[in-house]
C-alpha cells in the first residue's frame, strides 16, 4: 500500500525491489550516487508515479530518455542541482534535458543549476509544457531577458524562481509580470542587475503575489519597500542584504497586514523599525 518513498544517498542496488510496489505516487531519491538506465527503468515501472524528485542525484544521459518512455504520467519532476552547481549531471547535455518535453502534463519542474540553457532552447522547451504551474530555473549563466519574455507568455505559471540569472534585468522582470494575477511566488535572489524598478513593476502588475524573495538589492531600498507595501496578499518577504533599507522602509513593510514571515538581515534599521 506504499504511496510515498523518500531515500537520501541511497545506493542504486537497494532499489531493485521497488519495481514490485504498485501504488507509489511519489518517490524522492535525493543526493544519490547515480540514476542510471537501470534505476530509471525501475522508476518507470511504477504505474501510478506522478512525482519524482532526484535533486542532487547524478543522472546519466540515457536515464531521462528511459523515464520519458516509461513514466508518461509524471506531473512533478525535480532534477535540479544544488545552488551554483554547473549541470544536472556529468555528460548530460541540453538535448538530454530537452526530453522533458515528453511529459506534456508536467505541472511542476525544477531544473535549477543546469547551466547549459540558452534562450532559444529554453523557449522551445517551455512552449511544449502548457500545463506548467511551478518552475525553478535558478542558477543559470546564459538565460537573459528573452527567456523572461518566454515565461511571461506561459499561461499557467504561478510559482517562479529565477535566482542567480546573471542576464536578468529590470526589463526582464517587466516581461515576467505578464503573468499578472496568476503569479503567487517570485524568487529572484543574486540577480545582480535588478534594481528597485523591478520591485515596482511587480507591485503594479502582480497583485496576488504571496511570496517575494529578492536579496542584495542595491540603491533605493526604501522605494522598493514602498512598492512592496502595495502587495497586500504577501505572507512572506525575504529582503536580505538590502543594505540601504532604513526605518522609513520598514514603516512601509509594516502595512503588509497578512505578513507571517519577514527576513531583513543586513539592513541598517534601528530599534525604531521593530
Amino acid at each position: 500500500e506504499l504511496q510515498e518513498l523518500c531515500l537520501e544517498r541511497c545506493p542504486p542496488e537497494l532499489l531493485s525491489g521497488l519495481g514490485e510496489a504498485r501504488k507509489p505516487r511519489k518517490v524522492e531519491l535525493k543526493k544519490g550516487k547515480e540514476v542510471d538506465d537501470r534505476v530509471a527503468s525501475i522508476l518507470g515501472s511504477l504505474p501510478l508515479l506522478e512525482t519524482l524528485n532526484l535533486s542532487g542525484s547524478h543522472m546519466n544521459s540515457g536515464a531521462l530518455a528511459v523515464l520519458c518512455n516509461r513514466a508518461p504520467k509524471l506531473r512533478n519532476l525535480d532534477i535540479g542541482y544544488s545552488s551554483g552547481m554547473n549541470g544536472v549531471a556529468t555528460g548530460m547535455t541540453w538535448e538530454d534535458v530537452g526530453l522533458v518535453a515528453a511529459f506534456p502534463g508536467l505541472v511542476s519542474l525544477n531544473l535549477s543549476g543546469f547551466n547549459e540553457f540558452h534562450d532559444d532552447d529554453f523557449a522551445a522547451l517551455l512552449g511544449q509544457l502548457p500545463e506548467l504551474e511551478s518552475l525553478d530555473i535558478r542558477w543559470n549563466s546564459y538565460l537573459t531577458d528573452e527567456s523572461a519574455k518566454s515565461i511571461g507568455r506561459a499561461k499557467k505559471i504561478q510559482h517562479l524562481e529565477v535566482s542567480g540569472w546573471n542576464g536578468l534585468t529590470d526589463t526582464g522582470v517587466l516581461h515576467l509580470c505578464d503573468l499578472e494575477k496568476r503569479l503567487l511566488t517570485f524568487k529572484a535572489s543574486h540577480c545582480g542587475q535588478l534594481t528597485e524598478r523591478a520591485v515596482r513593476f511587480i507591485s503594479e502588475r502582480c497583485p496576488n503575489l504571496e511570496v517575494f524573495v529578492m536579496d542584495h538589492l542595491p540603491r533605493d531600498n526604501d522605494a522598493a519597500a514602498e512598492s512592496l507595501s502595495r502587495l497586500q496578499m504577501l505572507t512572506k518577504v525575504v529582503a536580505s542584504s538590502w543594505t540601504k533599507l532604513t526605518d522609513v522602509g520598514c514603516e512601509y513593510i509594516s502595512k503588509l497586514h497578512r505578513l507571517k514571515s519577514l527576513t531583513l538581515d543586513g539592513s541598517i534599521t534601528t530599534d525604531g523599525a521593530l
